[in-house]
């Protein structure tokens, strides 16, 4: 049994995009509700800072593997016995 490499790929683009729902809301209440000091601003700013090192160092990483292959898993129910 065999599944698309690519098949992960769009499920970290599915969580991915839930993340970035997540950093939407999470700037929209703190621009809505938040008090803004020099600590929301830095707090802030080291969030967007970090958020986006993630994700640009992941795209970097994920741009240098070949999505066409295949992943082989549960080979040995259809080889039979292992004796």
């Amino acid at each position: 049994m065999s599944i698309p490499l690519a098949l992960l790929l769009i499920l970290y683009i599915l969580v991915v995009g839930v993340f970035l729902l997540f950093v939407f809301f999470h700037f929209y209440h703190l621009i809505r509700f938040a008090f803004w000091n020099t600590t929301g601003y830095v707090v802030s700013a080291l969030y967007l800072l970090v958020s986006l090192a993630v994700l640009l160092i992941s795209a970097r990483y994920l741009s240098t593997i070949d999505w066409t292959v295949n992943i082989e898993f549960l080979n040995f129910i259809s080889e039979g016995p292992l004796l």
